[in-house]
């Protein structure tokens, strides 16, 4: 067995490199060897291009400027046999790299409280620390962080109870155990990344129905499933999620076969709820969540819940920039049961996170319906026009909200969680609200029309929804998102509509298309016509238009040619039912229908037969859309 120390007086840094500035020897990466870095210096494993392994039976690292990098380009294999030891310094798996522990035996990672195990930022990449022998362990005082890819500690490879390991998650980062964590600590660095257990276990390998997640977690912020969270893979599906213990700092999750999990977290969550949704994985993801009963509202005596606020009381409004106080009228408020309702993404809350306007703005996540004005630049913008997905998010995972408005005597803007938002103002809207002595709405569908007189007679501010108008605003915010650390959705879109029949199930493609028209030729005795395209919904490819219709294909008119003559249906035939939006009118007077994406043709003709369909337009689609089978189908 060879020691070798690593003596950075001159020469290249690469792992292979011997001699001068090297080793000091000829390494032969045998299991029997073993390495120690004691200078500073940045090497590179695997640095000689090659995809292969590196082996050795332990390496230590003493000095903190040392830096361990696996090639991030080939993405290495590092075997270490007994024991990786960083005292102090960096190993980095780059954006590849897989450590593999414990060829014959336990394999142990020992870290010193400056040591750091990380992997090279970039999405959508896995980096892997992974056991060859019957168990290893990870232990020490040092940290681990998953940056913008995936990190997977891999079966068979443990956290220690009582251990003090520092776990953390960058911006978008995923951090994923296959086995026990039984101790250390799991930090949120930002408000964006998942923790991922996929097997959680207790220190004598039973699952977790016996005991509990042996790691405290730090940083994990109020939010939704677009910021961070806790993803487990459960075999059955998860009933419950709730808090409970001091400020709500314990979260016990059970699915349908009893088996309990709980997290000990660290911050104060109180009057919070927790919020879990199947994922893509057959796993559950599970995100604390607030909603609006609970926002903090400035009142002359401080911040109060916006439930305890009575009519009678006095809040705090912004007058010309000056607050003053205003006494409250009336109070409504209104419990919706999501999961019952026809549209629940009409009235699903939105969700802005604190910060997400401006340093500490609003300071804590402030939850609203999608139509509530938020007052921004002297105007009023319905914070609805202003998703962006990252930092002000549509929370679709939720089960049920209550809604709670405050009217003032007069139309003002209110101080909510720090940041400015509108009192009530009536716009004919006061039905939805339970305690209205009205008859309530059964399933109400929340909107906005600008062109009510009262927006221009009785609103403290301007109402603003013209799209050029609201664009900047949007990417102001979306713009400040970015720069915290989310990343953007970026679609994959096409300008291609995919327009095609499924007559009878069966997918018929356009016989000839040209400018605006299409032709198809339909055989006898089909039962059902279908015109079907790619759709999407205008709100999300733009978010700042308030358009949530699916949109499909733009129509003025169906031509049927059989044996028995010519027939014409317009846009406004009112035979155009099922798949089909309301006609309108074009700047020429003349009528066009959008589609679906999905929409009935009441045809009725003797014998085999043609179909011209004449367009007036289209949209730019996103190819995820769930048409996307019949359209390839179809191609």
């Amino acid at each position: 067995m060879a020691t070798f120390t690593w003596q950075p007086t001159s020469g290249t840094t690469g792992w292979e490199t011997n001699g001068a500035g090297g080793w000091g020897g000829t390494p032969n990466y045998s299991a029997n060897d073993s390495f120690e870095v004691d200078g500073s210096a940045t090497l590179t494993i695997n640095a000689i291009g090659a995809v292969g392994s590196d082996s050795a039976d332990t390496v230590t690292v003493n000095d903190p400027n040392a830096t361990l990098l696996m090639d991030s380009t080939n993405g290495p294999n590092f075997n270490v046999n007994t024991s990786f030891v960083l005292n102090a310094g960096t190993f980095d798996l780059g954006i590849q790299g897989v450590l593999f522990l414990g060829n014959s035996g336990q394999g142990t990672i020992t870290l010193g409280a400056n040591a750091l195990i990380t992997d090279t930022a970039e999405a959508d990449t896995d980096t892997f620390i992974s056991n060859n022998g019957p168990s290893s362990l990870i232990q020490g005082s040092g940290t681990v962080v998953a940056n913008q890819g995936i990190l997977d500690i891999q079966s068979g490879i443990t956290v220690a109870s009582g251990d003090t390991t520092n776990f953390e998650i960058a911006a978008n980062g995923v951090l994923e155990f296959d086995d026990a964590v039984n101790g250390g600590s799991v930090t949120f660095l930002t408000n964006s990344g998942l923790l991922t257990l996929t097997a959680p276990q207790v220190g004598d390998g039973t699952n977790l129905s016996d005991g509990t997640f042996g790691a405290t977690i730090a940083g994990l912020t109020v939010g939704t499933a677009l910021t961070n969270g806790i993803d487990i893979a459960a075999s059955t599906s998860i009933v419950s999620a709730a808090l409970s213990g001091t400020d709500d700092d314990v979260l016990t999750v059970t699915d349908q076969s009893s088996n309990t999990y709980t997290f000990d977290l660290t911050g104060n969550y109180t009057g919070d709820a927790a919020s879990f949704a199947a994922d893509a994985n057959a796993g559950y993801d599970i995100f604390l969540v607030c909603y609006g009963a609970g926002t903090a509202i400035l009142t002359d005596q401080g911040e109060v819940a916006v439930e305890s606020i009575q009519p009678g009381d006095s809040v705090m409004t912004l007058v010309d920039g000056v607050r003053a106080p205003r006494l409250v009228k009336w109070v409504g408020h209104r419990d919706l049961d999501l999961t019952r309702h026809p549209n629940p993404g009409a009235v699903a809350p939105i969700r802005v996170l604190r910060g997400a306007l401006g340093e500490n703005l609003p300071h804590r996540d402030m939850v609203l319906s999608p139509d509530h004005c938020l007052f921004i630049d002297d105007a009023l913008y319905p914070v609805k026009l202003l998703v962006n997905d990252m930092t002000i998010v549509r929370d679709l995972t939720a089960k049920s909200v209550s809604y709670h408005h405050v009217e003032l005597e007069r139309h003002g803007v209110m101080i909510a969680e720090g940041a400015a938002a509108e009192s009530y103002l009536d716009t004919g809207n006061r039905a939805f609200f339970s305690n209205a002595g009205l008859a309530t709405l059964l399933h109400p569908e929340l909107s906005l029309n600008e062109n009510l007189r009262c927006w221009n007679t009785d609103a403290c501010a301007p109402l603003t929804v013209h799209p050029e108008a609201v664009r900047p605003v949007w990417q102001r915010f979306a713009d400040r998102a970015v720069a915290l650390g989310h990343t953007a959705t970026v679609h994959a879109t096409t300008k291609d509509s995919g327009i095609h029949l499924v007559v009878d199930g069966k997918a018929i493609r356009p016989l000839a298309a040209k400018d605006n028209r299409v032709s198809f030729m339909v055989p006898a005795d089909v039962r059902s016509v279908r015109l079907v395209s790619r759709f999407t919904c205008p709100s999300v490819v733009t978010p700042w238009i308030d358009d949530p219709r699916d949109l499909g294909v733009a129509i003025r008119s169906v031509t049927l040619r059989d044996q028995t003559g010519e027939s014409v249906m317009d846009a406004d035939h009112p035979a155009l039912r099922v798949g089909w939006h309301a006609p309108e009118l074009g700047p020429d007077g003349m009528p066009w229908r959008w589609t679906e994406g999905d929409a009935v043709l009441p045809i009725k003709a003797s014998g085999a037969y043609s179909l011209e369909i004449v367009l007036c337009g289209s949209t730019t689609y996103i190819k995820e859309s769930a048409i996307e089978d019949t359209v390839r189908l179809a191609a």
